[in-house]
């Protein structure tokens, strides 16, 4: 008898890369913290990718998984991080058919990734401001 999704999904998380910095034995153990990083220009994406790198050389249990909505999603690939994209604010008008608000766009593809990769903690980064510390914390209370 086959796998289920659930234990497809889960050995999927378990096995998932995400940033140069993540030892192998790691992966199993590591904090997932979903980053939603919607509204950053390139350069604020870069600072953003550049912070998360840095969080892994101190905190190298943390897998982070981003939802960006920036057509240049280059610093975040080039580090190896988890990412999901989200339409672009400006052409999804034309691809709504219930004119339904970009913000509950993003709630519902927040929900979508919650379900898949189940993170630990989901925190939103707001350009030109640090990440908070206590999302990338291990704690037993995380598993």
């Amino acid at each position: 008898m086959g796998r289920s999704t659930e234990q497809l999904l889960a050995e999927a998380r378990g096995g998932m890369p995400s940033g140069h910095y993540l030892p192998p034995r790691a992966r199993n153990g590591a904090v997932r913290v979903l980053v939603v990083a919607v509204g950053h220009d390139p350069a604020q994406l870069e600072a953003l990718a550049d912070e998360l790198a840095w969080l892994q050389v101190d905190r190298p249990y943390i897998k982070p998984v981003l939802l960006l909505n920036s057509p240049d999603v280059a610093p975040v690939r080039r580090r190896g991080f988890v990412y999901e994209t989200a339409v672009d604010p400006a052409t999804w008008p034309a691809y709504d058919a219930t004119d339904g608000s970009y913000d509950t766009y993003v709630q519902q593809r927040v929900i979508e990734m919650v379900r898949v990769y189940e993170p630990h903690h989901t925190v939103v980064a707001e350009p030109e401001r640090p990440l908070p510390r206590w999302p990338f914390a291990k704690s037993l209370d995380s598993y």
